[in-house]
């Protein structure tokens, strides 16, 4: 083979992983602007919030599991096929209890609560599911029930609506829910079978030892959802539907960029756990930053001049506000520290650090807690997304003093520190100046 042959073999694997990594998480990127399409302004704030519970929801059934998960595959599949499955059955077991009780105490917010707890159990099998596929090496696989889970559902009311309705309708938020239970379970279906069903468990996974080591991700997990969700609660209190609407339509154009954040979020920490030294090496490090930082400047420059597109002419996300400019850039800048997250925290996993990122993710929380309500208050929906961006540069730069920190004990040190904060953050004043040039523009 020639040596650009071994290159791109060298580099087939990752690529393939994290793209499929990234899709697997678009269709919940795509959910709220498709539902823009079959729902009222009022009704897709609403459902925006459920896109949200939905995804803390996942966490708290399947006890954050998906940790145990991914640390088994990096040494036994058998044990991670194992877990997943023990983890799936309590997390549905677990929404199904929610939605029991959630009828019996109220008719129509009943209804809807018990869609949401369904449809987070079946997100969190597919989520571990994924996880056992990905340990199992198989990319066509992966890049399949990628493709399925990420498209399925937006694409499904696409479809109905466009069928039904010719493009545009104002069905109830029940319906519209209702449909995406269906399509989840379909998907999950599909995940089981994609791993090999089986009808015992053959592994011995010590699933009370997982247990201890995925419970302290849940409140990792809940307090991850409060910075990435609180905003549009607060924001929901303390201004009106609409304004609820347009800034959830902005974060999700803006959680566009999570395609390459949930890449590198599902790639990374397998990736980093079996070769610690490796991606330890500052230069290294540095190189991918690099890299990451130019991806992710021009995807969002590429983004910010769709949706000018859009709201000059198109007009196909239906709803729009010049203020959605400033949002989207505020919140993508914020999203660019959550990916150099997923870059550090990966080496707290491989320690068995679970604590520590449970300790500063609280601490994120309650500082994002302190700042959000003041500048809802003040800014609006531009308020929400600035307390975004401060929140998720916090958190970045504290996981990253506690990765260092271990990688030191291990005999690495810490030489391009400013190399690495200087991209960064000079990416995202980029991302900053795109959008507010933009809003410019448009405005005067």
């Amino acid at each position: 083979m020639s040596p650009i042959g071994k290159q791109l073999a060298r580099f087939r694997r990752p690529v393939i992983f994290g793209v499929s990594a990234a899709m697997s998480r678009a269709g919940g990127i795509l959910a709220v602007p498709i539902a823009a399409q079959a729902l009222t302004l009022q009704e897709l704030g609403y459902y925006s919030l459920c896109v949200a519970f939905i995804q803390i929801l996942c966490q708290f059934l399947s006890l954050g599991g998906a940790v145990a998960v991914a640390r088994a595959g990096a040494d036994n599949v058998d044990q991670a096929h194992t877990l997943a499955m023990r983890f799936s059955l309590v997390a549905i077991g677990l929404g199904a209890l929610v939605s029991a009780i959630a009828l019996l105490v109220e008719q129509r917010f009943g209804l809807l609560t018990g869609l949401v707890a369904m449809i987070a159990a079946l997100e969190a099998h597919q989520q571990l599911y994924q996880l056992v596929i990905r340990a199992q090496e198989r990319e066509v696989a992966f890049l399949s029930t990628s493709a399925l889970k990420a498209f399925a559902w937006p694409l499904s009311l696409l479809v109905y609506i466009l069928a039904s309705y010719q493009g545009r309708a104002d069905l109830a938020i029940e319906v519209v829910v209702g449909l995406q239970l269906f399509i989840y379970a379909t998907v999950s279906f599909v995940f089981v079978m994609a791993t090999g069903s089986r009808l015992y468990i053959s592994a011995q996974s010590n699933f009370a030892a997982s247990i201890l080591l995925s419970v302290p991700m849940v409140l990792h997990a809940f307090a991850q959802w409060i910075m990435s969700s609180a905003d549009r609660i607060i924001l929901g209190k303390l201004t009106d539907s609409e304004t609820l609407g347009f800034y959830s339509l902005a974060y999700s154009l803006a959680s566009v960029m999570f395609v390459i954040v949930s890449g590198m979020a599902l790639y990374l920490p397998h990736e980093i756990m079996k070769r610690v030294s490796h991606w330890g090496q500052p230069d290294f490090r540095l190189h991918f930053l690099r890299w990451y930082g130019a991806a992710y400047f021009l995807s969002f420059s590429v983004l910010v001049g769709l949706y000018t597109a859009d709201y000059l002419g198109t007009n196909l996300l239906r709803y729009r506000n010049p203020e959605m400019f400033l949002i989207l850039g505020i919140a993508g800048a914020g999203f660019l520290f959550t990916g150099v997250y997923h870059v550090y925290v990966p080496f707290l996993f491989a320690a068995g650090k679970t604590k520590v990122v449970t300790a500063q993710t609280l601490k994120a929380c309650i500082f994002y807690l302190v700042i959000i309500t003041p500048l809802i208050h003040f800014f609006a929906a531009v308020g929400a997304a600035i307390g975004t961006l401060l929140v998720w540069i916090y958190y970045m730069i504290s996981i990253r003093s506690y990765a260092v920190a271990y990688l030191a004990e291990k005999g690495i040190g810490d030489q391009k520190k400013t190399s690495e904060l200087l991209i960064t953050f000079a990416t995202a004043a980029g991302c900053l100046c795109v959008s507010f040039a933009t809003w410019a523009s448009v405005v005067f």
